[in-house]
């Protein structure tokens, strides 16, 4: 006798900041400050990558999530970096310009 949950087609894992671990019946959410692809579909944390902005607290657990980069000093502006890129010289962060205004 089947129950109602081996009955359902599997739906796939599409939300974004969310992966599926194989057999498992939910979707987890990815750690602090991280999303998913929208290209791939997640099945497992090592899919969740950091947002802009921000760069993994520890490169060897990404279950430990992301950190906000340290302004006005360092940036980062794609996601999935492992760290923060230090601000050239003689540049300026044109956000902090216009909040400081």
């Amino acid at each position: 006798m089947c129950d109602l949950l081996s009955m359902a087609e599997p739906l796939p894992c599409n939300l974004t900041g969310y992966y599926c671990p194989e057999a498992s019946y939910e979707m987890l959410p990815c750690g602090p400050n991280m999303t998913t692809s929208n290209l791939t579909l997640a099945s497992s944390d090592l899919d969740c990558l950091c947002v802009p902005g921000t760069h993994l607290v520890d490169p060897l657990r990404t279950d430990a999530g992301c950190a906000p980069c340290i302004l006005p000093d360092y940036y980062q502006p794609d996601e999935a970096k492992v760290s923060a890129v230090m601000r050239p010289s003689a540049t300026f962060n044109k956000v902090l310009a216009l909040v400081k205004a």
